[in-house]
């Protein structure tokens, strides 16, 4: 398994909206603050544990630090150019507020329910606060899409799952284009 952090040189796609295959990219609350732990770790671990032998892009710090508020435009560039290229993006919307509210998870989940909802694959455990919204719209993409004026898509709904585990297992399968 190889493993891109953020800001690290993301790889060649041989055309405009190419895919990297076997690739994974771990969308979800990212700790602002030094005490709170990521669970990024968590799921490379799972990704281990799974075999999987593709790539996985994760918006963090190689090393787990915090990124600096000088390099935040280069960070959302790095995220969106990478989200463009992930064959599947896991979504573990573990929401704890205050001190993981995912606000930069809504907006990316918004962008790739529009632009890209057949690569998602979302965990939602059962503690998670204030996620009801964006499950709603991953149960019932053909509705989404028609409200915009779009017809077609390649998914009725997005895959959810209760655990990061399953999660996984799922986005393990959808990355294998």
């Amino acid at each position: 398994m190889k493993v891109i952090y953020a800001r690290q040189p993301l790889p060649f796609v041989n055309r405009a909206g190419g895919l990297v295959s076997q690739s994974i990219f771990l969308v979800g609350p990212t700790p602002r603050e030094r005490s709170i732990p990521s669970w990024r770790p968590e799921a490379l671990k799972i990704l281990e544990d799974l075999n999987f032998e593709g790539t996985v892009f994760v918006p963090e710090d190689e090393g787990w630090g915090h990124f600096s508020p000088d390099t935040h435009q280069e960070q959302i560039w790095w995220e969106i150019k990478a989200l463009g290229v992930t064959s599947c993006v896991a979504v573990w919307l573990n929401r704890e507020l205050p001190h993981m509210p995912a606000f930069t998870t809504n907006t990316e989940v918004g962008l790739l329910l529009a632009f890209k909802p057949e690569r998602l694959v979302f965990g939602i455990p059962p503690t998670a606060r204030k996620t009801n919204y964006q499950a709603t719209l991953a149960r019932d993409l053909v509705q989404l899409h028609e409200a915009f004026g779009r017809y077609y898509v390649n998914a009725n709904n997005a895959p959810i799952a209760d655990t990061m585990h399953g999660m996984l297992s799922i986005a393990v399968q959808m990355a294998d284009v």
